[in-house]
């Protein structure tokens, strides 16, 4: 009976709260509908929530982290009034992460389930806008490095390879976004699957990063050979090279969150 008043109650916290953030919910509705975002975080969100409801028997009765849940909502009132409606939302995914891990998977924090709520957030054109440049520039620095090494005279320049009088630019669909999307979304799941700890998930997504970056690189050097005219590939090439560096960079990244998993870490030892 204590258990099924404290559940009742909880969850009554987690409808007044998602009463509070309709402006977040307004936000998030009208960004899904509009053309210029990716719809990825619709896959996030479902992924959440079936995790929430595979773990859901798992809890148990506590008292809920009234002071956390308290500064949580006092800064995202703050935040009507002095954020962005991308910075507000991510303070309340913040606020349902707890929510839901405390009530539904006992744990204070799951923060896998905290990663694939921000994920959700609607936010791809605008991680595009801000980190494609820079992600285009690694990769067109990495791949100069790798074709000199093949013997090749080539250079970058922003990012535009340089080679033989002509040039193979990187555009914003090779910046790899959308492969560092799949890259963490795939991160977090296997963090809430496997219940790492934050160090771990830190740690995992530091991996993650650097697989993602590396395997876009690779893709962007051997994609020069078919783009600069050097090797004759068919069309379908320029994909199928793409999904390979990501099937081979999910694998490493499988291998990596296996290898932190505390069961099979406290099973080796």
């Amino acid at each position: 009976m204590t258990s099924m008043l404290v559940r009742n109650k909880s969850e009554l916290v987690i409808i007044g709260s998602l009463l509070s953030f309709w402006p977040v919910i307004n936000w998030y509705w009208i960004r899904m509908l509009d053309s210029s975002d990716d719809n990825f975080g619709l896959l996030a969100l479902v992924t959440a929530l079936g995790l929430v409801f595979l773990r859901r028997g798992e809890s148990r009765s506590q008292v809920l982290p009234v002071m956390t849940i308290t500064l949580l909502m006092l800064v995202y009132l703050i935040s009507l009034f002095l954020l962005p409606p991308i910075l507000r939302a991510a303070i309340a995914m913040t606020l349902i992460a707890v929510l839901l891990s405390h009530i539904y998977m006992g744990r204070r924090m799951q923060p896998g389930l905290w990663g694939l709520l921000i994920l959700s957030l609607p936010v791809m054109a605008s991680v595009q806008f801000y980190l494609g440049y820079p992600l285009r520039w690694i990769v067109g620095f990495v791949a100069e490095k790798l074709l000199q090494l093949n013997g090749l005279a080539v250079s970058h320049s922003g990012t535009v390879l340089n080679w033989s009088g002509g040039t193979v630019s990187i555009d914003a669909p090779c910046s790899g976004v959308k492969m560092l999307w799949f890259g963490f979304y795939l991160c977090f799941t296997l963090a809430c699957l496997y219940r790492l700890s934050p160090v771990r998930l830190v740690a995992l997504g530091t991996i993650t990063s650097v697989v993602i970056v590396a395997a876009n690189s690779l893709r962007a050097t051997a994609l020069f050979y078919t783009e600069s005219g050097l090797i004759a590939m068919p069309g379908w090439a320029h994909n199928g090279i793409g999904i390979v560096m990501f099937i081979a960079a999910a694998i490493l990244v499988v291998y990596s969150a296996n290898r932190l998993n505390p069961r099979v870490v406290s099973c080796d030892v």
